[in-house]
Formats: C-alpha cells, sequence, structure tokens
C-alpha cells in the first residue's frame, strides 16, 4: 500500500499539472528542484578536476571500496548534475560507497551516441584512477538506466562489476510505437518524451541496439537489478529486457513495485518509498562489486 506521502505528491500532481514551457525552462526548473532537495547528513561532495565531463562526487562516512557512476535521467534531453545529484546523495548513503554523477551530452544539442561516448569517458576516468573494472557499478533512472545497460550490453567497456537500472527507458523503438494517449502513467508528458527520444536518436534507428539495449547482445551484461513501477509505461520494456537477459545467462534481479509512478526515485527526500528502493539498488550494487 502506498504511503501517506505519496497519495499526498500524487494528489498534489493532478491538482497542479505542469504547465507546457521551453525545454530551457525545464531544465532550470529541474536543478532548481534538485538543487534545494534534502541530502542525506552522512554525505559529503567534491567536484572532481580531471573528469572528462563537470563531475560531482559524494561519499558517505566511512566508504567501502568501489565507485558507482550514476547517469541521470531526462530523456536524453534534460537533467544534470543539479537536478539529480540528491538520487546520487541517497544512492551512496544506501550503498556505503562512492557516487559519480556527472552531465553528459544532451539531445537535441548533441544527440546520439554523443551521450554514449560521454559515459564511455567517465568508464575509462574511473579506471584511470586505480579503479577495476569489477569494482564499478554502473546506476541511472529512466534514460540515465537506458546509457548504463547500453554501455555494457555493446561491449564498449570493460565488463562492470554491475548495474542498477531505475525505471529505465529501454525499448526507444517500442515507445515509439504505442499511442501517447495509451500512456497510463500521467506523471509526465508522453509526447514530450518521444519528442525527445527523437531528438536524441537523430537519424539513428530506434531499434539500433546501442540506442534500444533489448536488441543487444544481453549475455555481457554483469549482475543487474532492473527496477521499475508496475504501471509505467515503460514497464513493457524493462520487463522484455530482463527477460531476454535472463535467457541470454545473464544475472537479472528484478523489483516490480506496484502503485508507484515512473522514476519516483526523484522524491527521495520525500518519498520513503524512493528511499526505500534506493536503498535496494544500494544494497545489490553494494554486495556485487568486487
Amino acid at each position: 500500500m502506498a504511503s501517506k506521502e505519496f497519495e499526498k505528491l500524487m494528489a498534489y500532481m493532478a491538482a497542479n499539472p505542469m504547465p507546457k514551457v521551453s525545454r530551457e525552462k525545464t531544465r532550470e526548473n529541474m536543478s532548481t528542484f534538485g538543487a534545494n532537495a534534502q541530502l542525506p547528513e552522512n554525505v559529503t561532495s567534491q567536484d572532481p578536476s580531471d573528469a572528462p565531463v563537470r563531475t560531482r562526487l559524494f561519499a558517505p562516512d566511512k566508504a567501502g571500496p568501489g565507485l558507482i557512476l550514476f547517469a541521470h535521467g531526462g530523456g536524453f534531453t534534460l537533467g544534470s548534475i543539479e537536478s539529480h545529484m540528491h538520487v546520487a546523495a541517497w544512492l551512496a548513503h544506501y550503498a556505503g560507497m562512492p557516487v559519480v554523477i556527472f552531465d553528459y551530452s544532451l539531445a537535441p544539442e548533441a544527440p546520439f551516441p554523443a551521450a554514449l561516448e560521454d559515459f564511455r569517458a567517465m568508464f575509462e576516468w574511473a579506471l584511470g584512477k586505480g579503479h577495476a573494472a569489477s569494482s564499478l557499478g554502473l546506476a541511472g533512472d529512466s534514460a540515465g538506466a537506458n546509457l548504463g545497460v547500453s554501455l555494457a550490453a555493446n561491449g564498449y567497456v570493460e565488463r562492470p562489476g554491475a548495474i542498477a537500472a531505475l525505471s529505465p527507458s529501454f525499448n526507444l523503438a517500442g515507445y515509439l510505437a504505442i499511442d501517447p494517449e495509451e500512456n497510463p502513467d500521467k506523471s509526465f508528458s508522453a509526447d514530450e518524451i518521444a519528442e525527445g527520444f527523437r531528438l536524441y536518436l537523430g537519424s539513428t534507428a530506434p531499434d539500433d541496439p546501442r540506442a534500444s539495449p533489448n536488441f543487444a547482445d544481453l549475455s555481457k551484461l554483469p549482475p543487474t537489478l532492473v527496477q521499475f513501477a508496475t504501471e509505467e509505461v515503460f514497464a513493457p520494456g524493462a520487463r522484455d529486457l530482463a527477460e531476454k537477459a535472463k535467457a541470454a545467462g545473464a544475472e537479472i534481479e528484478i523489483d516490480e513495485w506496484p502503485e508507484m509512478t515512473h522514476d519516483w526515485h526523484w522524491f527521495a527526500p520525500r518519498l520513503p518509498e524512493a528511499r526505500e528502493a534506493l536503498e535496494r539498488a544500494g544494497t545489490f550494487l553494494a554486495q556485487n562489486l568486487k
């Protein structure tokens, strides 16, 4: 049963629908929300100056070995360190290890595969800092989860230790083939998400395995947590990838949440369900990184 906090949030969102504004304004609003979100008290941050893209590292007190690279969500056109740093900080808190969140290239300014290349550069940077690939975890929400799984499944990098995919938007081809009116999750605009996917893809086919990892060789995946809401519009793509990966021999854990909305993790300071989901993801990563 959903918490009172979740019910209040959904009621507020239903009564106060987001007005349609420019992409630049949406980016600004998301960053403002994230910058004002509460962070766990035991986590400190620093901004590494030698990373290939703008980066922030969150580390809990007495952090254990390993490093998690976190790619934010936002449909490949939105999001930043500021908009999602609270998610990264809470993940660091629960995983008990450092989490790095970074600003990857966004569409339409930089379409596919720019974001994927930025993620690969961050992985190589972490290796250069002395981390073994098996000690590196890839994590992300929504579009960020797509990037992490795509990176590993397509062999862009050495096999990482584990992946946590939160509310992943895996199958872009499947999403673009449905009627936006069929979207069961009214917490976001289905039309705007579809537009963002098209801007990200540019001339790339939506079923390209580098953009939609459902079509990749999923046997290459390390232990992977696929965590999503039962009724969110991306749930079919998440289930499909998890089932295909299991059939290919990968170690997959499915964590399906009834009643939640897409990317409920973003409300971690407010929602107990978001903190619990991040705790499960953090525990999964900590148990699998070597």
